[in-house]
């Protein structure tokens, strides 16, 4: 079945699971990974290549993630699978959480919380503001797809949690401006691995998971 017709953009979350830390052991979904910056692991390709052929009916055109390294990675065994030109940018990293990286991930969610809901203005020590990652990641995923609609051509964006999150929030807040349903932005429905259809509805866009993530997989 040909996508392309119908489909303008996909989502792929490079699963953390699958990503070396210096100390040699792999990090967790459970704990915050932020802009920490570590290499696929031979588990993180064999991640890569499942998106890659999940995503063969797609007729993707071009592929863009952020510039760490598991994006960068991820999106380049996509590409390969499909001949597709490959682009990076920062404007792609998730959320900055600066001191949080690596905290678990129950310590850290009230503190994430609040810092998006009760002072989006302020730094997280040692990373940036909500506000700042809101103008940062939005506009670029706008960006793209507004590409995708005017070409026709399928994108894929490889990127993180957050922006993932970031964009399902736009979109249930109607996809007006920069605003954001902070209800959606917050829930943590979307598991490493996860694919995500970006399908024209109306003036705004449907948001789809048409892969839950290999962790899914594995529960069910």
């Amino acid at each position: 079945m040909d996508k392309g017709e119908s489909s303008w953009s996909v989502m792929v979350y490079p699963n953390p699971d699958a990503t070396i830390l210096n100390t040699g052991r792999e990090t967790s979904a459970d704990r915050i990974g932020s802009w920490t910056d570590h290499p696929l692991s031979a588990e993180g390709r064999q991640d890569a290549r499942r998106a890659a052929h999940e995503l063969a009916d797609y007729g993707i055109a071009l592929v863009v993630s952020s510039d760490l390294k598991r994006g960068e990675q991820t999106a380049a065994v996509i590409a390969r699978a499909h001949g597709a030109d490959r682009r990076s940018s920062p404007a792609f990293r998730s959320w900055n959480l600066g001191e949080l990286a690596g905290k678990p991930f129950t310590e850290a969610r009230p503190v994430i919380e609040r810092y998006a809901t009760q002072c989006p203005l302020r730094s997280v020590p040692g990373g940036e503001s909500f506000a700042q990652f809101r103008e940062r990641a939005l506009p670029a995923v706008r960006r793209i797809l507004a590409r995708a609609k005017v070409s026709g051509q399928p994108v894929a964006l490889v990127s993180h949690f957050r922006v993932l999150k970031l964009v399902e929030g736009w979109i249930a807040a109607g996809c007006k401006g920069h605003e954001i349903d902070m209800k959606t932005f917050l829930q943590h429905n979307i598991l490493p691995g996860a694919i995500i259809e970006l399908a024209p509805q109306g003036a705004g866009w449907k948001f789809t998971v048409i892969d839950a993530g290999e962790k899914a997989k594995k529960a069910a």
